[in-house]
């Protein structure tokens, strides 16, 4: 769901519905909700949502069908034959538009390569080939057909996920039906994920967003430290972004009694890139890692075939991005760094492991990780390289920095309130990184008086703050293009 005003109105009316109505008819419920909001939000979305479940629900009963009349083979290829039909859809859906945009206009301009697919597909559909997946492999039962419906089209998630998997999800559906389950432990827990979450997203996100729009776009006219800043300034948008949305995405759902899975455990702390997609976008690594990486052979085949695995994985996650040779790029260079990483955790020479580990180790990652986003950032080779070439042959003139510094609108008060909003993000993740809990979850476990004052520090930041304005569009995500 987007962050705005009127998807926290949608979702407090259905909260409020969600406990009036019998427990028999809530799935019912809930399954009308979540249609409604994606009607209301993209009618194109609505109608690809609507084909889509018949689609793989029907599947999934032929699957059922097949394999308990000995007909194994058969259920593989119907699974097989939907599931590649969707994803030549998926893909076409990317890449046509990028193509045919190309051979009009004979260039790889921005807004050419723009993502055309409606909102939510991406998501979902990775959903659905799961559902199918598990079908297949007899590790979970045929759902009943609103569950299906729900699993797909749950509004809270369904913008940009986290890519759930079947069985954990549809289980806790039947529980909330159940007349001895209880919501209410979750309510604290979902205040603060909501407000963490909108926090994340208002506050810092859109703070340092606006700035490095601003640098990516226009390199030229910055010297190459406030270029340095800006691809910092977006390594940290995309972070608070992302992760923002999925906090309140996990928020909003532990409301009805449903925990989506944890998409974010503070990934700018980890020691090496492997630790770091352990981290980053949970769902979706683990999607890879068992549907592409573990077909493919996974470890178990040799150095040789783990390298050309991991990076036929990175390649599609970079892929699954964009249609721009920027992320194809970011997908390659995340395969580089892992397979470097495997070569070095495996390497003889002991005193090499102080690049993956420790205080090195993570500042390396993070130096990496902030480069390839260059390359996601700018979509395309051209624009790519242009930032690149700005960042090493501009100079830092640091004769001009507060000038430029004028020119972007940073104040001394607002160039202090992005520092200090760093270091608050640090103060929250380093905690949640030694517990191994998300933020959220710690502050639903302090004391009251704990509670209290990190409800009141929050709701005050998002007042005073905030970035709000006439031209403000808050309910715009990055991943919602994807």
């Amino acid at each position: 769901m987007t962050l705005t005003l009127f998807s926290a109105g949608y979702a407090a009316a259905a909260f409020i519905l969600f406990h009036i109505l019998p427990r028999r008819i809530r799935i019912p419920f809930l399954c009308a909700a979540s249609l409604l909001y994606v009607y209301v939000l993209d009618r194109t979305a609505f109608i690809f949502l609507i084909v889509t479940i018949p689609v793989f629900y029907l599947t999934g009963r032929a699957v059922t069908s097949l394999k308990e009349h000995g007909a194994d083979k058969k259920a593989k290829t119907a699974a097989a034959v939907c599931i590649a039909f969707s994803l030549l859809i998926l893909a076409a859906l990317k890449f046509l538009p990028f193509f045919a945009g190309m051979r009009a206009e004979g260039t790889t301009d921005p807004l050419i390569t723009k993502l055309f697919v409606p909102l939510g597909f991406s998501f979902y559909l990775f959903q659905a080939v799961s559902y199918l997946a598990e079908m297949v492999r007899g590790s979970i039962g045929q759902p009943r057909f609103m569950e299906f419906v729900l699993y797909l089209s749950w509004f809270p998630k369904f913008i940009s996920g986290p890519i759930e998997k079947p069985d954990a999800f549809i289980g806790q559906l039947r529980e909330i039906s159940a007349a001895g389950h209880k919501q209410e432990t979750y309510y604290t827990e979902a205040l603060f994920g909501i407000l963490y979450g909108v926090f994340l997203k208002i506050v810092i996100a859109d703070r340092f967003g606006m700035y490095a729009d601003t640098i990516f776009e226009s390199p030229q006219a910055f010297s190459s430290a406030w270029i340095l800043l800006g691809i910092l300034m977006y390594t940290l948008q995309i972070y608070c972004d992302f992760a923002g949305y999925s906090a309140a995405a996990v928020g909003f759902s532990l409301l009805f009694g449903i925990r989506l899975s944890e998409n974010f455990r503070t990934p700018y702390l980890s020691s090496n890139i492997n630790d770091f997609w352990r981290r980053w976008h949970i769902s979706l690594s683990t999607w890879l890692r068992d549907y592409l990486y573990i077909p493919l052979g996974g470890n178990r085949k040799g150095t040789a075939r783990r390298i050309l695995n991991t990076m036929i994985v990175f390649i599609v996650c970079g892929l699954w991005h964009g249609a721009g040779a920027g992320f194809l790029i970011w997908g390659i260079l995340h395969g580089v760094y892992s397979a470097l990483d495997y070569l070095i955790r495996t390497c003889p020479a002991k005193w090499l492991q102080f690049l993956r580990n420790g205080i090195a180790g993570r500042i390396l990652t993070f130096i990496a990780v902030s480069f390839a986003w260059i390359f996601f950032r700018c979509g395309t080779l051209q624009g790519s390289s242009q930032l690149l070439y700005y960042l090493f042959t501009a100079g830092p003139r640091w004769h001009s920095f507060p000038y430029e510094m004028e020119a972007l609108g940073i104040n001394q008060v607002e160039y202090s309130v992005m520092a200090g909003l760093v270091l608050l993000l640090l103060a929250c993740d380093i905690p949640a990184f030694i517990k191994d809990r998300s933020f959220p979850q710690l502050l639903s476990k302090a004391p009251l008086t704990v509670k209290c004052l990190a409800v009141y520090l929050l709701l005050t930041g998002l007042i005073i703050l905030g970035i709000y304005g006439t031209a403000y569009t808050g309910g715009r995500l990055i991943y919602m293009q994807f």
